[in-house]
């Protein structure tokens, strides 16, 4: 696989996590790209996230605890969610249905 090809790759994984996360409720207000949390707008998440090859996404929602999500860059594509937080059972359920698909497009290609 060939630069563009991962780097497709890893814009439909991300895209989808951050659709998924927002129909479960959850939006992600913070980034942390090696210089500390900064706060970001909702359209500037992918720019940021896509600026580093490594970055943490911060995810909240009305009366729970704020989730995380680790993103490496540049590894094979579908792998580019490294780690991320478990314990608020809709946050689980959302991270639940990223991996899910994400696993059916690694499968399907």
């Amino acid at each position: 696989m060939n630069s563009m090809q991962r780097s497709a790759i890893e814009i439909k994984c991300v895209t989808h996590l951050l659709a998924v996360a927002k129909t479960h409720g959850w939006s992600c207000e913070f980034i942390h790209t090696g210089d500390g949390w900064e706060r970001v707008a909702e359209d500037e998440v992918m720019d940021a996230a896509f600026s580093v090859e490594y970055a943490e996404l911060r995810f909240t929602k009305y009366e729970c605890r704020a989730q995380w999500v680790q993103l490496i860059f540049g590894n094979d594509g579908w792998d580019v969610i490294a780690d991320h937080t478990f314990g608020e059972p809709s946050w689980d359920a959302a991270m639940e249905e990223v991996h899910n698909q994400i696993e059916i497009w690694e499968e399907a290609a």
